[in-house]
Order: C-alpha cells, then structure tokens, then sequence
C-alpha cells in the first residue's frame, strides 16, 4: 500500500510588500505594529500548541480506545459467563442434591424392602424344610411293608390276592384319586423346598446387588462437586468484580482523554482563528495604504466639496451588521435572508 502523505501544515506568512513611510502617522503605526508583531508570534505559538495538543490526544485516543475495547470485552466475556454457565453450574448442582436425596431414600427403603423379604423367605425356607421332612416320613411309611395294607385300604388300590379273590372289596367313589393326592403330598414338599431355596438365594443376590451398587457414594462425590463448583463461582465473581473496576477506570481515563482532545480541537481553532485576525490586522496596519481602498481622499478645493471621507468605510460595516445578523439563522435560507437584508439596508 502507498503510505498517505503527511497533511501539509499551514504556513502563516505576512504581506511583504509594504512600503515604509516616514510620516508622523506611519511612525506612529509601526509602533504599534511592532506590538501586534509580538502578539502574532504568540498567537501562532499558541496555534502549534493546541495543534500539537490534538495531533498526540489523537494517538492517545486511538490506543485508550482499544485498550477500553479490549477489557470491556474480556468483562462482557465473564460476566456472560457467570450469568449462564456460573448459574447453571450452581443450580444443576441443587437439583442433583435433591435427585441425589430422594434415590438414596428410595435405596434405602428398596434395602429395608429386600431385607424383609429375604427374611420373610429364610423364614418360608425352614418352614419348607420342615415341610419336606414331613413329606419324607410319609414316603418313607408309604413305602414300609408293614404299611402295605394301610396303604392299600387309603389308596385304594387291590392287591394280585385281591384281584383274582371272588370276595373283591369295593370302595367308595370318593377315595378314587386319594392316591394321587398322596403323591402330591410327597412330591410337593420336596418341590416347594427346592423353590423357597431359589427364592432365598435370588433375594440374597439380589440384596447383594443392590449393596454392590452402592448409592451412598454419590453423596461425596455430590459434595466435592458442589465445593468446585462454589469455588469456580466465587473466582468467576471476583475477576468480574477486578475486570469491572478496571473496566469503569479505563473508562474515565477514556472519556478524561476525549475531554482533553475536544478541548484541544475547539482551541484549535479559537486559537487559528485569533491568530487569522491578529495576522489581518497587521497586514492591514502594514500595507495600510494598499488595504484602506475605502478612505477617500478630499481635496477642499471650494467649499462645496464632500468632506466625508469615511462614508464608503461606514457603508462596509453597515453590511457587515446586516450579514451578522442573518448568518445565525440556520432555518432562513440563503433567499430570504438575502431578501431581508436589502429590506433592512
């Protein structure tokens, strides 16, 4: 890129072309020119003050200004943060501690429930056993020969004697499956036994399971992760806090800086434009003869000539009174403040 070439300072120079004269009256000029010459070269001092003021305010703006931009943003960066993911953080951490209340009371209650279970089923179990021991006795008395007899009469079942005899004893309807029923009696003690044992050793897996799985532990790790998480929320708060009072103090040395640069601009000018007048008057003061074009000069020949000589000078400022006057009212346009002023005029 082709670098801009530097903006070309104004040069204040006077009129040169004046010629001096050594009457009383441009004696008396040059006196007070001389002064005005020292009061121009202060003006123009003050000028390169305040335009040296503006030029370095500028830099320093342009260098506040970024530094302003990047700790707002590094501020905003926190603060968006700790208005979500801070708040999140602080409040998944409460409703994981109510979560975390609420299964360790079902656990416990579900361990209370299994615990009575499983004693409900030891309890069935040795009444099973019982049971099964009974049963026992029954096959055993079943399968005695001195029973065989007994057994016969109650199951009803006829004996090869009894078969081939004339005289065959006849039973009631009522004690047909009587000997299935005795089976059941042997059978089923044994089977529910074998059941109750099942049950006993499930409930006790599944008692032991549920042990194995250990809620309690969620409740430390719970803790541990909402003290990290009060920390991270304390630190987000006060780096916040420390980015904010950076923040506001960059932001007065910033706006301390536009200040000083506004102040620098407007002096500016007031400055140029003192200097502007000073430097006019002294050209006027020095080519006076060249400049004053409205004085008149009279000759007094007769008596009936003008002796007026400052009325054209006059002329001039009554129109520069009527341009003042319309030249701050912006709502007027140029038209019609024409118009009012050759009515005033």
């Amino acid at each position: 890129m082709v670098q801009s070439q530097a903006k070309q300072e104004p040069q204040y120079t006077l009129d040169t072309e004046c010629l001096e004269k050594d009457a009383p009256t441009h004696i008396t000029i040059k006196t007070e020119r001389s002064e005005y010459c020292d009061y121009l070269y202060e003006k123009y001092g003050v000028v390169k003050k305040w335009e040296g003021s503006y030029a370095a305010l500028k830099e320093v703006y342009k260098e506040k200004k970024c530094l302003f931009v990047s700790v707002e943003k590094n501020y905003r960066i926190l603060r968006n943060f700790n208005i979500t993911i801070g708040s999140e953080f602080i409040q998944t951490n409460e409703t994981i501690k109510e979560n975390i209340g609420d299964y360790l009371k079902k656990s416990n209650d579900l361990y209370t429930t299994l615990q009575t279970i499983c004693t409900e089923i030891g309890t069935l179990k040795s009444k099973m056993k019982v049971l099964r021991e009974q049963a026992c006795k029954l096959e055993a008395c079943r399968d005695d020969s001195c029973n065989k007899t007994q057994w016969e009469i109650l199951s009803g079942e006829q004996s090869a004697l009894d078969e081939n005899s004339k005289s065959r004893t006849t039973y009631p309807t009522s004690c047909t499956d009587t000997k299935k029923f005795f089976n059941k009696l042997i059978c089923m003690p044994k089977s529910l036994a074998k059941d109750a044992d099942s049950l006993f050793k499930s409930s006790a897996d599944v008692k032991g399971i549920h042990v194995f799985t250990n809620l309690g532990t969620l409740e430390p790790m719970r803790v541990k992760l909402a003290e990290l998480a009060i920390k991270l929320n304390n630190h987000m708060q006060d780096s916040m806090k420390l980015r904010e009072t950076d923040l506001k103090t960059v932001e007065e040395d910033l706006t301390k800086t536009i200040k000083e640069s506004a102040k620098s601009n407007v002096s500016r000018f007031s400055s140029r434009s003192d200097f502007e007048g000073v430097k006019k008057a002294l050209n006027i003061m020095c080519c006076i003869e060249s400049k004053c074009d409205c004085i008149k000069d009279v000759q007094c020949e007769s008596p009936n000539d003008d002796a007026q000589r400052l009325a054209e000078c006059e002329a001039k400022i009554c129109d520069i009174c009527g341009k003042v006057k319309t030249v701050y009212c912006p709502e007027k346009n140029p038209q019609q403040r024409r118009q009012e002023t050759q009515q005033e005029a």
